[in-house]
C-alpha cells in the first residue's frame, strides 16, 4: 500500500498486488529499469505513475485500474525517458491518459485500453515517428461504460451565447 508520494531512484521490481491511494504519485527518477510483471495495480482517484530522466518501464501481463470503477486514475507519464520501454499484454482501465509520452517513445503491444479518457498520447512531434517505429501494434481500445470525468449537472443559462434563444427572439 502506497499512501504518500514515493520516489524510486534505483532499479525496481513490482509484482503481486499494490494499492496506490488517492492523489499519490509513484515517481521513478533516473537511469533505471522499472519491472512491473504479473501485477495488479489498483489506483485511487487521480493517483498515478511518473517515469522521468531516463527511467525505463518493462511491463508485462499487468493490470492498471481504479479501486472505484466510477472514478479515473491519472495514468502513466513518461517524461524525458527515451525510447526503450516495453509495454506488453497489459490492461489499462479508467485512466485519464493511460500512457502519456512526453519526449519519450515505447513499444506498445497487445494491450487493452478500457474506458480510458485517452489511451495513448505523444507530446513531442519529433518522437511521434519513433513511437510508431517502436511499434504500437495489436492493441485494443474499448469504451464501454466510462466514468464521468467532469460533472455535468449544471446547465449554461439560456439567452447569453445561446443561438436558439437569439433565433427565437427574432420571430
Amino acid at each position: 500500500v502506497f499512501t504518500t508520494n514515493t520516489t524510486f531512484t534505483s532499479t525496481t521490481v513490482l509484482y503481486g498486488q499494490y494499492y496506490i491511494d488517492d492523489n499519490v504519485i509513484l515517481t521513478f527518477d533516473g537511469n533505471m529499469v522499472v519491472d512491473i510483471t504479473n501485477c495488479d495495480l489498483v489506483f485511487g482517484k487521480c493517483a498515478g505513475i511518473t517515469l522521468m530522466n531516463g527511467a525505463k518501464l518493462r511491463s508485462n501481463n499487468s493490470v492498471y485500474r481504479t479501486c472505484d470503477p466510477t472514478k479515473y486514475w491519472r495514468g502513466i507519464v513518461f517524461d524525458n525517458t527515451g525510447d526503450d520501454h516495453r509495454i506488453n499484454d497489459c490492461v489499462f482501465k479508467n485512466a485519464i491518459i493511460a500512457n502519456d509520452f512526453i519526449n519519450s517513445a515505447s513499444m506498445v503491444h497487445g494491450n487493452h485500453y478500457i474506458n480510458d479518457y485517452i489511451g495513448l498520447r505523444a507530446n513531442n512531434l519529433d518522437l511521434v515517428d519513433l513511437l510508431y517505429e517502436q511499434g504500437i501494434t495489436d492493441n485494443e481500445f474499448v469504451i464501454d461504460n466510462p466514468p464521468t470525468l467532469v460533472s455535468r449537472t449544471r446547465r449554461a443559462p439560456r439567452g447569453h451565447g445561446d443561438h436558439r434563444a437569439r433565433r427565437g427572439a427574432r420571430r
